[in-house]
């Protein structure tokens, strides 16, 4: 939930043109989950790293602030295989804490309709926060269950009967 709640606040933050609280929440949430062999990973040749490693370090220059080595190996990442990770999901996130909201609401929307199976639900999540921020609440709640479903959460708990 921390995770989810940074990367609401990044583009909460990015939406207001926060440009000071933005990268700061983004960095947080990729601190969250970066890994040892990412932080290693960005201090070393990628020339020839697999998918993985180039996603662990991506995660790991996003923590550290270092937007341009992450953006470059997120689009690596995507242009070797698209259907493999959320790294559409984080370039949208960096657009927006670079100031550019347009870029990240069309990345966010295009990696809802057509990303990854993977990364749908996280992304339909996202852009309900989009929706939202824009006060579109039919839009919001569209993308809010879309994303439910795809992460399978739509399921109701089951209560005991008394």
């Amino acid at each position: 939930m921390r995770t989810s709640a940074l990367t609401w606040a990044a583009l909460i933050q990015s939406y207001h043109s926060r440009q000071h609280l933005a990268p700061a929440a983004l960095e947080e949430c990729a601190q969250f989950i970066s890994c040892d062999s990412g932080r290693s990973a960005v201090q070393k040749d990628l020339t020839n790293a697999d998918d993985q490693i180039l996603y662990d370090a991506g995660v790991a220059a996003t923590a550290t602030g270092d937007f341009d080595t992450a953006q470059h190996l997120f689009t690596r990442l995507q242009g070797h295989n698209p259907n493999g990770s959320d790294a559409a999901i984080w370039l949208a996130l960096i657009a927006g804490v670079r100031g550019d909201w347009q870029a990240a609401r069309t990345q966010l929307k295009d990696a809802s309709d057509k990303g990854s199976p993977n990364s749908r639900g996280l992304a339909n999540q996202l852009f309900s926060v989009v929706c939202a921020v824009e006060n579109r609440p039919d839009a919001m709640i569209e993308h809010m269950l879309a994303g439910q479903r795809s992460l399978n959460r739509s399921t109701m708990p089951v209560h005991p009967r008394q």
